[in-house]
């Protein structure tokens, strides 16, 4: 239910008067039509589950449970003439000469740049036809209601009128599933279970984005990070339409931080593919009866991941781990400290890397963003002693400090020969500890990464210049 009040009552007459007659005429060709045109592609969500918990959705373009394309009734395309003549609707072009005399609504539609198109008549229609196919789709077998058609009309009003659109940014959770259906981790974000609706919403929308992503790695999803409270300004129509193809116009510092936090947090592979903003209140258009929902993909998860996966059991991020993935989150969110926002973005493309020799290079940037003091001399010496001091400090990590200091010279020893083109780099793509335990050396380098953004997150100081030294080494050395 939409709080705000309709804004302009004469404009929610007109449309009120147009989507009633409207309604009328469609239905008068429907009853002569025996196959109306419905949606291809059409979402459908499976009422069985899989073995795994998950339900399968597929796009079809066959039988009656897809929603009627009432819009292909008011075109002439393949015809002679429209079957709806939109003119002809009574009150229609009262309605158009109105939405010319509003200024607003006129220098909003109207593109920048353009003299020799008149958008009112285009954009009158399109709304027109949509609210017709809106109401429709949820209404089909009722009398026309104000009420209910007023619901439908004030996400459009809004759109025309407010100079300011609110948003949530939703972001589809890959490869991983939670034990809690909702679980706020404050600074307004959450994550939240995803419903049948908003599954088929993101998986239609998906259709139109320019970077294909299997719909098995689509389908690997039962949650999703919600970021509330955004805003986009609303001055032209066009300008703010165009945005939310463009992935840089999300805050992917604070999604990619959020994913870091959920690896280290749960020790889970997971990642995204979608980037979605949900209107509050407002939509340019309906699609039938989905949700409003702009967006595009985005390839931001381990190239390795088998698009099978959705017929795997995913691992359960349990309530524990969330409080911690939360903690975490939340302190890098307040995180100033340039050495933590460079290593973590270098982290996260250690995660997307399709090369291990990159993904040894991001690593090792990230370590000497973290440990390095901008002095000369042996800085793999440095980082190595650095980093086996620092995590004793973290409980999850099973290596003495010994061990640490050697496997980080390893870590640089791959790296030289990557970055001189050694033929002997492939020697060096694994490290042998003890015990006959073997690690990939990338694999290690970010796990070491993880540990150590853990423990400078609930210990800030030791970023500072020297104090590694003074605290962890000289007082207490090294065992």
């Amino acid at each position: 239910m939409i709080e705000k009040p309709v804004k302009d009552r004469e404009l929610f007459q007109l449309f009120s008067r147009v989507v009633e007659d409207g309604i009328v005429k469609v239905s008068e060709v429907l009853t002569k039509k025996y196959y109306p045109l419905r949606y291809s592609n059409w979402p459908e969500i499976s009422s069985v589950k899989m073995a795994n918990g998950l339900k399968s959705i597929s796009l079809t373009s066959y039988g009656e449970n897809r929603p009627i394309v009432y819009s292909v009734l008011f075109s002439k395309f393949g015809k002679e003439e429209a079957d709806v003549d939109i003119n002809s609707i009574n009150g229609y072009k009262e309605l158009e000469v109105y939405m010319y005399e509003q200024k607003r609504i006129t220098e909003y539609l109207t593109p920048e740049q353009v003299d020799d198109w008149d958008p009112i008549p285009y954009k009158c229609k399109e709304i027109t036809i949509s609210l017709i196919e809106r109401y429709l789709t949820l209404h089909e077998k009722e009398a026309f209601s104000l009420e209910k058609f007023e619901e439908i009309y004030k996400r459009i009003e809004i759109l025309l009128y407010d100079k300011e659109l609110f948003l949530d940014i939703c972001i589809p959770i890959l490869f991983t599933t939670f034990e809690n259906d909702e679980y706020f981790l404050g600074d307004n974000a959450a994550i939240v279970k995803i419903g049948d609706l908003l599954n088929k919403s993101r998986m239609y929308s998906t259709n139109s984005y320019h970077t294909p992503i299997p719909s098995g790695i689509l389908e690997t999803t039962t949650h999703a990070l919600i970021l509330s409270g955004y805003s986009i300004s609303n001055e032209s129509y066009w300008r703010m339409k165009g945005t939310f193809g463009n992935s840089k116009s999300y805050p992917l510092e604070k999604i990619n931080n959020f994913f870091n936090c959920l690896r280290i947090g749960s020790g889970f592979i997971s990642g995204y593919a979608q980037l979605l903003a949900c209107p509050v209140d407002w939509t340019t258009t309906y699609n039938a009866d989905l949700m409003p929902i702009f967006g595009t993909t985005i390839r931001s998860y381990p190239p390795s991941v088998n698009p099978t996966l959705k017929y795997s059991n995913l691992p359960v991020v349990s309530e524990e781990n969330l409080k911690k993935i939360g903690n975490m989150f939340n302190k890098l969110q307040q995180q100033e400290s340039n050495k933590i926002l460079l290593a973590n973005k270098r982290m996260h493309q250690c995660y997307l890397r399709e090369d291990e020799e990159d993904s040894i290079l991001d690593a090792t940037i990230a370590m000497e963003a973290l440990f390095s003091d901008g002095e000369k001399g042996d800085i793999t010496y440095k980082l190595a002693l650095r980093m086996s001091a620092l995590l004793k400090l973290n409980n999850n990590l099973d290596m003495s400090p010994s061990e640490v200091f050697k496997s980080v010279k390893y870590i640089y020893g791959f790296r030289s020969s990557v970055v001189h083109g050694s033929s002997k780099s492939s020697k060096k793509r694994v490290v042998e500890l003890s015990e006959g335990k073997a690690i990939p050396t990338t694999e290690l380098a970010i796990k070491f990464l993880e540990l150590a953004i853990e423990v400078f997150l609930e210990k800030p100081e030791y970023l500072i210049t020297g104090r590694i030294e003074e605290e962890l080494i000289l007082k207490e050395g090294l065992q």
